[in-house]
């Protein structure tokens, strides 16, 4: 009997490569049966993933295939990224997503992932839809619905691609059902026409995002959910955050350190957090130079984040891996 193929979408940059490589590897490990293929969009300036970092990828993500964006047919959606949804630019690539709509009909699922997740069960049949759109309703912090689509997973079926379906997307001109709260990227273009009225909700384990979890326990709630994708929504593992939504999360730190440890060797690990300590210096630079948007209290706690970020959680890091 042969394996049921799916195609993956998502969107990478040089920041993002490490998210990359562990979000694809535990999908391999949780997903045996299946012949997954990785398709990684990038662009130059938009995206930028270095030649460097590409062949590395490739050296860990087995069937990946590289697509440089053409963002020619995009000049619409840009228009209404500045004008409509007033994205910042640290969004910006997020939009390239949207490419995974021109995917052909081919006989393969194809489904769309961001890159900071931890794949923490196997894909069910739920998600290999032939027709439709399929993604997890956004949920606040309390879990109530919000009447959009989280569209870190998301599953397209054969006739919602094609270049005709690609088009219809990209010369989009009414947005005045646009909900600021929905989303400043590909979530706020796909919310125009895509909903959970009349697209297949995907149960909320395909989505389980780090906002929602309990500070302790988070393992355990996890394995209660069963969780498909534990998806680090808002400040990513390698970056620094003082949104009050990103504190009080060092049991989902913690689990992606030790995944971190699991899949990449002694070396990788040393680059790994040479990155995030470059990371962290440059997420404080951003802030120091905001000084006139940040209370003096914020300031300090910055630099106390930054601390805590470059010395205590890599000593515990070591600690845990046994080093």
């Amino acid at each position: 009997m042969s394996r049921r193929r799916v195609v993956v979408h998502t969107v990478v940059n040089n920041p993002f490569r490490f998210g990359l490589v562990v979000t694809a590897r535990t999908l391999f490990e949780q997903n045996p049966d299946l012949d997954i293929e990785y398709r990684v969009l990038y662009h130059d300036e938009i995206s930028p993933l270095d030649i460097e970092h590409r062949e590395w990828i490739r050296s860990h993500v087995p069937n990946v295939e590289f697509v440089h964006v053409d963002i020619a047919p995009y000049a619409n959606i840009f228009r209404l990224r500045d004008e409509v949804f007033r994205t910042p630019k640290r969004l910006w690539a997020a939009f390239l997503i949207l490419d995974a709509f021109r995917a052909s009909s081919e006989d393969a699922a194809v489904i769309c992932l961001d890159c900071d997740m931890i794949c923490t069960g196997p894909l069910g049949p739920e998600i290999f839809i032939e027709k439709g759109f399929a993604a997890v309703e956004a949920r606040s912090q309390s879990g109530k619905p919000l009447g959009f689509f989280n569209t870190g997973v998301m599953a397209i079926g054969r006739d919602h691609r094609g270049e005709d379906v690609f088009e219809r997307i990209m010369s989009i001109s009414d947005t005045s059902a646009y909900v600021p709260t929905s989303g400043k990227a590909d979530q706020a273009v796909l919310s125009l026409f895509l909903r959970p009225d009349n697209a297949i909700s995907l149960p909320p384990r395909y989505n389980v995002t780090r906002r929602q979890m309990p500070s302790k326990g988070v393992l355990a709630e996890l394995i209660e959910r069963e969780a498909v994708f534990f998806h680090y929504v808002g400040a990513k593992p390698w970056s620094v955050s003082l949104d009050p939504r990103d504190h009080d999360n060092d049991e989902a730190l913690a689990l992606w350190d030790e995944t971190v440890s699991r899949l990449f060797s002694l070396d990788e690990q040393i680059e790994y957090f040479r990155f995030f300590r470059s990371e962290a210096r440059r997420d404080a630079m951003a802030f120091a130079l905001r000084p006139m948007e940040m209370a003096p209290s914020e300031r300090i706690a910055i630099q106390i984040v930054r601390a805590l970020r470059n010395i205590v959680r890599p000593l515990l890091f070591w600690r845990r891996s046994g080093f």
